[in-house]
């Protein structure tokens, strides 16, 4: 029968010897005098590993580990943390047969509190256990442990073949995360394993070894799957497997290692450290975290910072640089405003001071600080102005770099605020080269250009800048004065007063201390742990009285007919389970405060929170939107948490949900989120499925505010109080009661498919299409004369409601301005990257049908309609070479909506894009050729395009010679 139990695991517990009177604790079995005290003798490390192997008690285990730790060098000349056969034996035994055994008695040790001073430091006996395994050897033997657990984890079929893997997993996952913890762990982990400095080929293996095993995402992988497959999602205790806590760790520690005078070779291991560890997917957070410690606070190293910057290749240290002003950027300046970077002087100076000391000679000016104000993607677009004047602070006193940023700029017309920045600067120090370059041809043509422009803001521009120009270098006779309305608002008035702006580099105390309060704010957020209930005294029972028992007979014939049976209880949904273990009664309420939801989408771990979160965010962000400040106040946290959310438990309907709450929040503030999730796309470091999902609730919400859908959550939103009793809302609001409303069919917004953009699309293309299918059947069937009604009047019929809205179009402005313009406009500094995440083919086919559905929400009543058909036509045009199907059926989708929106303004189209209408007719003919049909997908890329070409060819004849003198 013995053979029958078997013991899972054995854990061996620390022997307390006796407590002598006087309340000492008295020697133990292992320091008696005696044979055992013998055995316990260690004198060499073959004695210690074989002690190891041999289950040895708590006292046993503590003696070795103070041989190994070489707590006494004059006793001990091994060290465990070389890498050699003999140490790599020792570790294999500490990570497989004393940490499972041990672990939990070194761990509740440490956290003992320390009543007597006379007992042995528990807190010493972990920390002797760690030094041994702190090691690049230790740390590689955990690694491997725990991926051989999870291994055997997936061998399993229908789960884990043994009960206690995990628990193993477990207590690997906190032994990792107890051996890397602090920001000094790198460094000493790389000084132990190369003690002798002069043996380069070793040093470089080591330093390779260390960036494979911590920089390149092994830890992070195997941590996160481990967990995982372990069924334990606990990321707040096991914080190796959350990859942004994970990088700022690493990121601390690099910071550590720099501020501690570093050599030559250990600069460069950090430096590959930093580079390696930008791969990890959490750029922002290392490089915020490293800016952070080396400069931005009282016990920062700028030098060290230099330093690190001059081991990274060009390159990367301009990576870092450009990081470091979005950083600033991110941190003191926030979303552009022209109001508040009035007010913002002395921050302004204090990074103008850092960005200096930073940029340390004039080849890194030259090579990093002009081509970020004059690049073609450079000055930070859509960024605060604030930064772009810090820039120009340190540029001040230099003449030559002030100059060549003017001659780039005014070359592309990147930005005129660049210009006229720049413009200032350069007159103060030299009058005659400024007037030198506004008088050059390339100066003459960027004015000239933006004048003859047909886009409003492009024209605009061009007279602001030159105005302000000819201020500077013309005297009162000849200053340039267009005597044009727009030149007098108080948008032009700021523009033009750009150039007297003169900002000075100042020290950076204001930015630490802000920096400081930052950090302590964000401390302060976090919620706080909740200290442990104290253990309450048991409370003696008193004895219970023997009861008493009476035997009385009554007779119940009389009064049964008097007694009224309870009513039957109605059923409880809690108490529905046949087993009573099962019942939950404390499930979390459905938040009502937005705070509350953003809370529930923090908590990962929770599947009743995030379900919450997930369908209730579309009506709460609805009904207060209008209702107090709580959705514009935290409306970009709220933004960020929706696309980051990771379908963690496997939601049904999870990406509709997560699209609801993003089109609840853009049309609950749309002047602000709409440019927020605009820039987003573009800018954040986001996958193709999450930009997909931005871009098409931009679309979902335009069509929302445009009336074209009313979503299912709008009704459920309205308060209590701005509804009609039931009774009522059945007599007035009933669909078909007297006095009720009709509701207009495809007015309601459901549930959203991830193909609802598509479809959108192409029932504004059937109804492009229609009216020209009917005349081409007219055509095949005869003449008019011998039917009673052709395919042309029944389409005609048919096409009279075809604009069908729920609500009248207010907000044709709000969408191109919010929605419309910043979207076209980072899509032109996009295609200036090739290897751009946006110009993947169904990202960008997204974006063009996007583009079709917000030119279509704005309607043939828009102001901006002109400019909106400009920009949309050069885009499509400009992305002729993108020859892949779904590029394809985008760009034609956006020519059919171009033409139908301008169908009542034929010929003033003709006026302004005539080029462009015989380029796309000759384009859309080569398309036909290319794209052989037969597919559902080709078949209606042809369709479409040949519809388009179509009309376009009637209006092609019907303004022959105003297209041709135009031409001409």
């Amino acid at each position: 029968m013995d053979d029958f139990f078997t013991p899972v695991s054995t854990t061996y517990t620390k022997s307390k010897g006796p407590k002598s009177p006087n309340g000492q604790v008295g020697p133990s079995e292992a320091d008696a005098p005696g044979p055992k005290n013998q055995r316990t003798g260690i004198s060499s490390p073959e004695d210690a590993l074989e002690t190891l192997r041999a289950q040895p008690d708590y006292d046993t285990l503590i003696s070795a580990l103070k041989y190994l730790s070489n707590s006494e060098p004059t006793v001990n000349s091994f060290d465990i943390h070389v890498s050699s056969p003999l140490s790599a034996q020792i570790t294999q035994a500490l990570v497989t047969e004393i940490a499972p055994n041990y672990w939990p008695l070194l761990r509740e040790g440490s956290l003992e509190v320390q009543d007597d001073l006379q007992t042995r430091d528990k807190t010493t006996d972990l920390a002797l256990f760690l030094t041994c395994l702190r090691s690049l050897a230790g740390l590689n033997t955990i690694l491997l442990r725990l991926r051989a657990l999870t291994q055997e984890i997936k061998a399993g079929k229908g789960g884990p073949k043994r009960p206690d893997l995990t628990l193993n997993v477990n207590l690997v996952l906190e032994l990792l995360c107890a051996l890397l913890e602090g920001d000094d762990t790198v460094r000493s982990i790389w000084l132990r394993a190369t003690p002798q400095n002069d043996d380069r080929l070793k040093n470089h293996q080591v330093s390779h070894e260390l960036v494979s095993s911590l920089a390149r995402g092994k830890v992070v992988s195997l941590a996160a799957e481990a967990e995982a497959l372990a069924g334990e999602a606990r990321s707040s205790t096991h914080w190796v497997s959350n990859g942004q806590r994970y990088s700022k760790w690493l990121s601390l520690s690099i910071a550590s290692w720099i501020k501690n005078d570093p050599s030559d070779e250990e600069l460069n291991l950090c430096g590959e450290l930093l580079v390696r560890s930008l791969s990890l997917g959490y750029p922002e957070v290392i490089n915020g975290q490293l800016f952070d410690a080396l400069l931005l606070r009282k016990d920062g190293n700028l030098k060290a910072f230099i330093r690190l910057l001059g081991a990274l290749s060009p390159a990367e240290r301009g990576r870092v640089f450009y990081s470091l002003l979005q950083y600033l950027t991110s941190t003191f300046f926030g979303k552009p405003s022209t109001e508040e970077a009035s007010t913002q002087s002395p921050v302004i100076s204090a990074a103008a001071g850092l960005i200096r000391q930073v940029a340390y000679d004039d080849a890194f000016k030259k090579t990093y600080i002009v081509d970020w104000l004059a690049g073609p993607v450079g000055a930070g677009p859509g960024a605060n102005i604030a930064i772009r004047r810090a820039v120009f602070a340190c540029l001040a006193a230099d003449e030559h770099h002030l100059a060549d940023v003017l001659e780039k700029s005014m070359d592309q017309f990147a930005l005129a605020q660049v210009i006229l920045l720049g413009s200032g600067y350069l007159h103060r120090l030299s009058p005659r080269k400024l007037k030198s370059l506004s008088r050059s041809r390339t100066y003459l043509a960027m004015v000239s250009n933006r004048l003859n422009s047909p886009q409003t803001t492009a024209r605009f521009l061009g007279m602001t800048v030159g105005e302000a120009l000819s201020s500077l270098v013309d005297d009162e006779k000849t200053r340039l004065d267009l005597h044009m309305d727009e030149m007098q608002t108080n948008e032009a008035k700021w523009y033009k007063g750009l150039v007297n702006i003169a900002d000075e580099a100042g020290p950076v105390d204001i930015l630490i201390s802000r920096s400081a309060a930052v950090t302590k704010h964000a401390e302060s957020r976090k919620p706080a742990q909740l200290a442990p209930k104290p253990k309450s005294k048991p409370v003696a029972k008193p004895a219970a009285e023997k009861p008493k028992f009476i035997i009385e007979e009554v007779d119940t014939s009389e009064s049964e007919d008097d007694i009224v049976p309870y009513a039957k209880p109605d059923s409880d949904a809690e108490d529905s389970d046949d087993d009573p273990a099962l019942v939950r009664r404390d499930k979390p309420k459905a938040p009502v405060y937005i705070r509350t939801l953003i809370s529930y989408f923090r908590d990962t771990d929770s599947y009743d929170k995030q379900l919450l979160a997930l369908t209730t965010a579309p009506s709460l962000i609805r009904r207060k939107a209008t209702f107090g400040t709580e959705v514009s106040d935290h409306a970009d946290e709220l933004a960020s948490l929706l696309i980051g959310i990771h379908d963690k438990f496997d939601f049904e309907n999870f990406y509709e949900l997560r699209l609801q709450g993003i089109l609840a929040l853009i049309v609950a503030q749309p002047k602000t989120m709409a440019p927020w999730f605009a820039k987003t796309f573009f800018d954040g470091d986001y996958s193709i499925s999450q930009r997909a999902a931005i871009i098409a609730a931009l679309g979902l919400a335009a069509r929302e505010l445009a009336g074209y859908e009313q979503s299912e959550y709008s009704a459920a939103a309205s308060f209590p109080s701005k509804r009609l009793s039931e009774k009522m809302e059945q007599q007035y609001l009933e669909p078909g009661a007297q006095g009720g409303e009709q509701h207009l069919p495809g007015s309601s917004l459901g549930a959203l498919p991830p193909t609802a953009l598509d479809s959108i699309a192409q029932s504004m293309t059937s109804s492009f299409l229609a009216p020209i299918a009917a005349t081409a059947a007219d055509n095949v069937t005869g003449p008019d004369a011998l039917k009673l009604s052709t395919f042309k009047s029944k389409a005609a019929a048919r096409k009279k409601p075809r604009v069908v809205r729920s609500a009248p179009n207010t907000t044709a402005n709000l969408i191109s301005t919010c929605f419309f313009f910043p979207l076209t406009a980072r899509l032109q500094h996009a295609l200036r990257n090739p290897s751009s995440q946006v110009l993947d083919p169904h990202l960008l086919s997204t974006f063009l049908k996007t583009i079709a559905v917000l030119v279509h929400a704005a309607g043939p009543s828009t102001t901006s309609l002109q400019d909106m058909t400009s920009e949309s036509w050069g885009l499509v045009l400009a992305l002729r070479s993108h020859s892949e199907l779904p590029v394809l059926a985008g760009a034609v989708t956006v020519l059919a909506v171009l033409v139908e929106v301008n169908e009542g303004d034929y010929r003033g189209l003709c006026e302004r894009q005539g080029k462009e209408i015989v380029e796309t007719v000759e384009w859309l003919s080569a398309v036909l050729g290319g794209v052989r049909g037969g597919e559902t997908e080709e078949d209606r890329v042809r369709g479409l395009a040949a519809g388009v070409m179509i009309r376009l060819n009637e209006v092609v004849e019907r303004y022959q010679v105003l297209l041709m003198g135009s031409l001409v």
